[in-house]
């Protein structure tokens, strides 16, 4: 996760790099993240996840299209806020490092959401 999220935290900083540095542009900032990166990466995620437990990529992908609505309502009570905090309080070189933290447990929830649909089928 670090290495694309790096890049694309550069992007957005780079891109709201003009804007001035209010709450709005932060909130701006965050909903322009929450509707674009995280969406494609829980799905990548859990694509990946399945197609490492032996899935074929068009049932892997299935899969994960099916869970992702849940696994965005999830992820959507903890990344906004979250994104608020990391975009509006902490200094660019540390944004990643602080992501990272918080999605060690984001990313086993979608781990959980992922294995639980293989082990019952639901």
């Amino acid at each position: 996760r670090a290495p694309m999220l790096h890049l694309w935290t550069g992007y957005l900083n780079r891109a709201y790099a003009e804007y001035p540095k209010t709450w709005s542009t932060t909130v701006r900032k965050v909903i322009f993240h929450e509707l674009t990166y995280d969406p494609w990466f829980a799905f990548t995620y859990m694509t990946l996840l399945r197609l490492l437990s032996g899935s074929r990529l068009r049932d892997a992908a299935l899969a994960a299209r099916k869970e992702l609505p849940a696994a965005m309502r999830a992820q959507w009570r903890v990344w906004p806020v979250v994104q608020c905090l990391n975009f509006g309080y902490v200094p660019w070189k540390l944004q990643v490092g602080f992501v990272n933290i918080v999605s060690i447990f984001t990313n086993a929830y979608l781990t959980f959401l992922s294995r639980h649909e293989q082990l019952t089928g639901r």
